[in-house]
């Protein structure tokens, strides 16, 4: 990641899954709670989705879809089976931007 930071992919069906959960910082959340206590889960989610800065925000569903199939080079990378050791800050804004998104259609 541009921070430095480093994961190991685990889904790669869908490797987006697991940088989104890391960059949200559900990885660092009480699992079993967050797992087991759906209105623990709706709380975080309602706190992370109003600490966003989306209220100024020109963000569209299309826009979204847009800049993913823009990214799907480096998602391909991610799946293959050797990898790749590098996350731009191009493709954290991606999945900055899902989040607003969800958080926009109430599903944070």
């Amino acid at each position: 990641f541009p921070d430095g930071s480093l994961l190991t992919v685990r889904d790669y069906t869908y490797p987006m899954v697991d940088m989104y959960c890391y960059l949200n910082g559900y990885y660092d959340m009480d699992r079993k709670k967050l797992v087991n206590d759906y209105e623990y889960l709706e709380k975080i989610s309602e706190a992370q989705c109003a600490s966003v800065e989306w209220q100024n925000s020109d963000l569209s569903m299309q826009g979204m879809f847009s800049q993913y199939l823009h990214e799907s080079d480096i998602l391909a990378l991610l799946m293959a089976e050797k990898g790749i050791s590098d996350v731009n800050q191009s493709l954290v804004d991606t999945i900055d931007q899902h989040f607003v998104v969800k958080c926009l259609l109430g599903r944070g």
